[in-house]
């Protein structure tokens, strides 16, 4: 019982802590954004997909482009991965992802003069994705404004 308890506490402080980051993105507080993700990943070290991706954009949105590659590459795995999202559910995540993977991988190519390593951030179709398959609530944390749709089924 009191394990379950335990458990219970732990999903609500995540699940605030995730408001508090969303807020904090929102509001261009990125170093905030940041440390709730710090919090975050000491109650749950092994996120979902969607929680990934988030973390990995804080990271490029601070200019931290070795961590963000790195949470890029792992939150495009875990978008394969998860059974509960729909194929265009997966689709629309990894269009997401792929803006701020490849300008990562831009900066650290460029800025540092490395090579980085592409993993698994791959092309993908934008084009394919039915918007009005996607949640409003995707739509509204992961907007992807450059899809040819975006005016008439977006948010």
């Amino acid at each position: 019982m009191f394990s379950f308890i335990i458990k219970i506490y732990k999903a609500f402080k995540a699940s605030m802590l995730l408001s508090e980051a969303w807020d904090a993105v929102a509001s261009n507080r990125i170093e905030d954004a940041e440390e709730c993700f710090v919090s975050i990943n000491k109650i749950v070290p092994d996120l979902c997909a969607e929680h990934q991706i988030m973390e990995a954009y804080i990271k490029f949105r601070a200019s931290k482009y070795r961590d963000a590659k790195e949470l890029f590459d792992i939150a495009w795995k875990k978008i394969d991965l998860d059974e509960h999202l729909s194929s265009d559910e997966k689709l629309y995540f990894k269009g997401f992802v792929l803006g701020p993977a490849q300008m990562t991988i831009f900066f650290l190519k460029h800025r540092n003069n490395l090579e980085p390593n592409y993993n698994n951030i791959h092309k993908c179709n934008i084009y394919g994705v039915d918007l009005q398959k996607i949640s409003k609530k995707w739509k509204t944390h992961f907007p992807m404004r450059d899809h040819p749709d975006w005016d008439k089924y977006g948010v």
